[in-house]
C-alpha cells in the first residue's frame, strides 16, 4: 500500500529539462530507469514515455478501434513513418492483392515504429480510405457543375477502379482473420429436438455461398464507418487547431 513518505526524482525531459516528479510510495527510493526507456531516436516516443508491450487474447471491438486510432495518429505525427506510405498512395494501385512492395514498406515501417506490420497495415488501409473519401467528396460538391472534360474523366474511372481494388484487398484481409465465423454463417446451425447431428438444416451451395457473402460484407461495412470516424475526428481536431 502507497504510505505517506514522499520521494523525489528527476526525469530527463526531450528539451533536457529536469523536471521533478512527486511519488508517495512504499518504498525509500524510486528508481528513474524504472519510468523511462532508453531513446532510439530524438523524436521517437520512448524518448518520453515509457514503452510496454501488452498481450491482450481476444480484443474487444472497441479495443481495436482505440488501437487503431492511436496508431494512426501515431503514424501520421511522425514524417519518418508516413513519407513511406505516402509514397505508396502517390503511386496508387489497381491490384486486387498486396503487392511484395507494399509488403517490404509495412516491414520497415513496422520495424521503425514498432508496431506490428498488421497495424502498420491497418494504418495505410485508413490513408487509402482518406484519400478515397476526399475523392467523394471533391465528386460530390461538383455534380452541379458542367461535364468534366475527358482526363477527368479518366481520373474518375482510375479512381473508381481503386476503390473497388481496396475493397477487394481489405474483404481479402478480413476473410483471413474471421474465417470461422465467415464459414459458420453459410450453415443455419438449426437442429432437431432429438439433437441428431444428422438432423441438420442443409443449405444449398448458393444459399452458403450468400451467407458468407452477406457476413464479409457486414465485417467491411464496419471497418469502413470505424475507418470514417478516425478521418472525421482527425479532420475536427485539425480545423479546431
Amino acid at each position: 500500500k502507497w504510505k505517506n513518505a514522499t520521494t523525489t526524482k528527476s526525469i530527463p525531459t526531450k528539451n533536457g529539462s529536469q523536471p521533478s516528479l512527486s511519488l508517495s510510495a512504499s518504498a525509500s527510493s524510486v528508481d528513474a530507469t524504472q519510468l523511462t526507456s532508453s531513446r532510439s531516436s530524438d523524436h521517437h516516443p520512448s524518448s518520453l514515455y515509457p514503452i510496454v508491450q501488452i498481450n491482450v487474447e481476444d480484443p474487444a471491438e472497441g479495443f481495436e478501434a482505440l488501437r487503431n486510432a492511436v496508431d494512426y495518429r501515431y503514424i501520421c505525427d511522425t514524417p519518418e513513418f508516413r513519407s513511406p506510405l505516402d509514397q505508396l498512395l502517390l503511386q496508387g494501385t489497381t491490384a486486387t492483392k498486396v503487392t511484395p512492395e507494399a509488403l517490404e514498406t509495412y516491414r520497415t515501417v513496422a520495424a521503425a515504429s514498432l508496431l506490428t506490420e498488421k497495424q502498420v497495415h491497418i494504418v495505410h488501409e485508413i490513408l487509402q480510405w482518406e484519400s478515397l473519401l476526399s475523392y467523394k467528396t471533391t465528386s460530390s460538391s461538383s455534380n452541379q457543375q458542367p461535364p468534366p472534360p475527358a482526363a477527368t474523366t479518366t481520373t474518375s474511372n482510375k479512381e473508381r477502379s481503386e476503390e473497388r481494388a481496396f475493397r477487394w484487398r481489405v474483404k481479402a484481409r478480413l476473410y483471413q482473420e474471421h474465417k470461422a465465423a465467415i464459414v459458420a454463417s453459410s450453415s443455419s446451425g438449426e437442429e432437431e429436438e432429438d439433437d441428431d447431428p444428422s438432423a441438420v438444416v442443409a443449405v444449398s451451395d448458393d444459399e452458403a455461398k450468400q451467407a458468407m457473402q452477406a457476413t464479409l460484407e457486414a465485417l467491411y461495412q464496419d471497418q469502413l464507418q470505424q475507418y470514417t470516424q478516425i478521418v472525421k475526428k482527425k479532420k475536427k481536431k485539425k480545423n479546431q487547431q
